[in-house]
């Protein structure tokens, strides 16, 4: 017996030892991976930073505008740089518009839908002083001078421009001022060719600054359109100082997204006339179109033919102007919202989707009329619009069949975006409606290429230009 308690006491001795160091060899390794760990991450950080050529601002006396302790300032250093594992899609570097429109694309230079939280004003002196752009300084400058705008800014006309960079009082968001300046630096290491640069802010050895595209969309969102006052175009012509004779409209400060002809069919209209310049020239202006207003008025008092009025309105502008779309506008629809962008797309668009006259609901899904627009491609594509509708009604189906013919689809704004308003008024003299509309709707497909911009004929009587559009009267016979 006793043998026996001598053994099992010596064999729990053992086990003891060795529990002991199996605990130490866990601790040993739970420090070691603790430690690696920590080590990984730091090592991370590093070689996050060198993809992006962006380096590591600890040295406290590199940034003197915060007014923080030196140890609250590399904390709120470090913490942008989590944030930069996917290259942005859009560049900061000519700051957002602060009503609303989203950054600039870096790819094409243009605004991006959404809101963001870099200001012009938050790209500060700091990041002046800091970012160079290649061989590109940004010098100083005064910001009232036109001469330093670009499409985004707010102008005296009320006309949006994008700010550079100000030289502004640093402001007091340090977090958002470290973010600009990382992107900034990021952004100067990127190679791009010249005129592909939407940062480069001056030509080589040259103050001339680099024009950039315009917005995408407007930044002012829904209006407020009301019929109940008296237009006084001379009020409207002083408010759009900028409105060239004819209707013509052109950013001076960038290159626009498109070349609009905006043609609207006109007879016994001139009070609807009037307020749609009212409303319609601020809108485009903000929209930043290189566009031109012409009002195609129909001689004599024979049966309306809207189409061939149009058509006649393509064919003139094109004479005038290298237009590549083409909106086609009743003159009694007001757009209420300024995303609601005159200019065309993939697709041809439906621009009036929602108006007050319908509860602001498209009445059918073929509807596609009031305002629309179609580029010059689209509009070969399906022969321009019908010249034998005379009268009212049945036209708008027509062309619907002849895009849907060609396979192309109708794209709109959201019911939202695109809801407009219509001047009550009644039926015109001379405008009665079609009573050949329907047969006609349904051989669209057999006549579409036999009558069309391919067989328009017309007699222009008189060209003038006027302080806000160009008047074209024709003589385009009779039914």
């Amino acid at each position: 017996m006793p043998g026996d308690s001598s053994v099992n006491f010596s064999v729990l001795h053992r086990i003891c030892k060795l529990v002991v160091l199996l605990c130490f060899l866990h601790i040993a390794v739970t420090v070691v991976f603790y430690v690696r760990s920590f080590d990984f991450r730091v090592a991370f950080v590093q070689n996050q930073q060198s993809n992006y050529n962006i380096p590591m601002f600890r040295n406290t006396n590199r940034v003197v505008s915060s007014g923080l302790e030196p140890a609250k300032e590399e904390k709120v250093l470090e913490q942008p740089v989590k944030k930069l594992e996917k290259c942005p899609e859009t560049s900061p570097l000519l700051g957002v518009r602060e009503n609303g429109a989203g950054p600039v694309s870096l790819e094409t230079g243009a605004f991006t839908a959404g809101t963001s939280s870099l200001t012009s004003t938050r790209v500060n002196k700091l990041s002046r002083k800091t970012f160079r752009h290649r061989d590109h300084r940004a010098q100083p400058y005064n910001r009232a001078t036109p001469e330093n705008r670009v499409c985004g800014e707010a102008g005296p006309s009320g006309i949006t421009h994008t700010t550079r960079l100000q030289n502004s009082t640093p402001p007091h968001n340090d977090q958002d001022t470290v973010r600009s300046l990382t992107i900034l630096e990021r952004l100067s290491s990127i190679d791009l060719p010249e005129q592909q640069k939407p940062g480069a802010l001056y030509n080589s050895g040259e103050s001339e600054p680099i024009f950039i595209s315009g917005p995408a969309t407007s930044p002012m969102g829904p209006l407020r359109v009301e019929f109940n006052f008296s237009v006084d175009l001379e009020l409207v012509k002083k408010e759009n100082p900028n409105v060239q004779p004819g209707g013509r409209f052109k950013p001076k400060d960038c290159e626009a997204l498109q070349k609009v002809a905006i043609i609207i069919a006109f007879r016994y209209r001139e009070e609807h006339l009037k307020y749609w310049l009212h409303y319609l020239h601020p809108i485009l202006q903000r929209q930043q179109l290189d566009y031109g207003v012409y009002v195609i008025k129909q001689d004599g008092n024979d049966t309306f033919n809207k189409c061939r009025l149009l058509n006649t309105g393509y064919a003139e502008a094109l004479k005038e102007y290298d237009y590549n779309c083409f909106v086609f506008n009743d003159v009694d629809v007001i757009p209420m919202d300024d995303r609601n962008t005159y200019k065309c797309f993939s697709q041809p668009r439906h621009l009036a989707v929602s108006l007050d006259k319908f509860n602001f609901r498209l009445p059918y899904v073929q509807c596609f009329g009031g305002a629309t627009s179609l580029s010059k491609e689209q509009y070969l594509k399906i022969n321009g619009f019908p010249n034998n509708y005379w009268g009212w009604g049945g036209e708008d189906d027509d062309i619907y069949n002849r895009v849907a013919s060609k396979g192309m689809s109708i794209s709109r704004p959201t019911g939202e975006i695109g809801k407009c308003r219509m001047i009550r008024h009644n039926r015109d003299k001379m405008n009665d409606p079609n009573p050949q509309r329907f047969n006609r709707i349904a051989h669209t497909r057999e006549t579409m290429y036999k009558d069309g911009i391919n067989s328009l004929k017309y007699q222009v009587l008189s060209i003038q230009k006027l302080d806000l559009f160009t008047t074209i009267t024709v003589d385009v016979g009779k039914p």
